[in-house]
């Protein structure tokens, strides 16, 4: 029984680790260096683990058992780093310190050898697809050579799209095949111009692709189809006004494409809500916010409150009271009230104040400016509006981004600007000073 008891003992440690990975290889030339491993949530990465390598260049990583199924990236030197899957197994490469991705093989890993392999084909392939277009636009059509050049674009195309779905099905439970598929680009026409295969991409560039997988969340593939999808819609010639309808459109593609699982396009509504507003395009955060379906079982308290308050403060609606000391946002009589959260340590905000400080001048007879700053220092509070010697209403509680205001008013990003009338209800929420002026005029 002793000797039974023993053998179990001494076999726990081995069964468990057996349960763990490893990720090891040789860099050479790359001799009694750091390297590094980082993970991927979405557009941030975080460094989880390093180790040096050897006389020789080898290193190894012990992969913890909690790391979840996604892409991680081998950080060599400040400019190199090398994508790789993670998912259950253990993975061994090899590669050059002089070229780390074009000289990189794997030599045990199923994940990474279809990826890699797929990354090349898909770089080689775009780079030749991108040589060939302007070519064929300026060509002369009536050439003996053209029907060659529009041969061979179409057969790089439909390479690349046999070599995918022969790569998928050959590899059905794979993660690799589900980036693969979602990086997937819809098949364009060498005969269109520019502004028709940019319509076809919008209608087509969803098409087969496969987003219910949660862990797409680490990996920075689905930040990377969004923009890609949001490009489609840009235009440098276009206001901003022009802009936000466009944007809106892109939205109600991308929001539906995304509802199969919850907790991606919660992420995504975040995520949409979060870069507009960087931008100040407040018409197409207010559309995401009406077009959203977040209920109680939304996990994202954040997010839902975000919702709710974009819907609350959207064009025509009372805006909330605000309530600092002594001062309310529902005692000024003015024809318009600008409500501004800023911050002393604000670049942006640092551009904006001054501005509006003078045009507050030429307008306060008709126009009240309420500053509330989210600082939490009472110091560079007071040092920053009496350098500035701003006139309008300053307010501030030293609460920070916990300030009762900029909760109900959803402000996450400093400047946010709101327009009100008389009455307190919202006209608009201004980007800057040119939409302001435009507004007041």
């Amino acid at each position: 029984m002793r000797k039974l008891l023993l053998f179990i003992l001494i076999s726990i440690p081995f069964i468990v680790n057996a349960q763990n990975h490893q990720l090891k290889g040789v860099i050479h030339s790359y001799n009694n260096q750091t390297i590094y491993l980082y993970s991927i949530y979405i557009d941030r990465v975080q460094l989880i683990d390093s180790t040096k390598t050897s006389v020789y260049g080898q290193f190894q990583f012990n992969l913890k058992k909690d790391l979840s199924k996604g892409l991680y990236q081998l950080g060599i030197t400040e400019k190199d780093r090398l994508d790789i899957i993670l998912n259950n197994e253990n993975i061994e490469l090899s590669t050059h310190i002089s070229d780390p991705f074009n000289k990189l093989t794997f030599k045990e890993s199923k994940e990474n050898k279809i990826y890699l392999s797929y990354i090349r084909k898909r770089n080689y392939d775009q780079y030749r697809i991108e040589l060939l277009q302007p070519v064929i636009s300026y060509y002369p059509m009536t050439d003996a050579f053209f029907p060659t050049l529009l041969m061979e674009f179409t057969n790089i195309q439909d390479s690349l799209n046999q070599y995918i779905d022969k790569t998928i099905k050959d590899n059905p439970h794979t993660f690799a095949s589900i980036l693969i598929g979602i990086d997937r680009r819809p098949a364009l026409n060498p005969m269109h111009n520019q502004v028709e295969q940019k319509e076809f991409a919008k209608k087509h560039f969803f098409d087969g692709k496969d987003f219910s997988d949660t862990a797409i969340l680490h990996t920075n593939i689905l930040t990377s189809s969004i923009l890609s999808y949001l490009s489609l819609y840009q235009d440098k010639d276009s206001n901003k006004a022009l802009l936000e309808e466009e944007f809106i459109k892109a939205v109600d593609i991308i929001l539906p494409v995304m509802r199969p699982n919850r907790k991606i396009y919660e992420f995504v509504i975040d995520y949409l809500i979060g870069g507009f507003d960087q931008f100040g395009f407040t018409k197409v955060m207010t559309h995401i916010a009406s077009q959203s379906i977040v209920d109680e079982s939304c996990e994202n308290e954040e997010l839902k409150h975000r919702i709710e308050a974009l819907k609350k403060l959207a064009p025509g609606n009372k805006a909330p009271d605000i309530i600092i000391g002594n001062t309310k946002l529902s005692d000024i009589n003015k024809k318009y009230t600008l409500v501004v959260f800023y911050a002393s340590w604000c670049p942006h905000c640092n551009d904006l104040l001054p501005e509006l400080k003078d045009f507050y001048n030429a307008k306060k007879q008709d126009l009240e400016v309420f500053t509330i700053s989210i600082d939490s220092s009472k110091n560079d509070y007071q040092n920053y509006i009496r350098k500035l010697n701003f006139k309008w209403i300053n307010a501030c509680d030293l609460k920070g981004w916990d300030t009762q205001s900029a909760i109900d008013y959803g402000v996450y990003v400093t400047p946010n600007l709101f327009l009100l009338d008389k009455n307190k209800v919202v006209i608009a929420r201004p980007s800057g000073m040119p939409e302001l002026i435009d507004l007041i005029k």
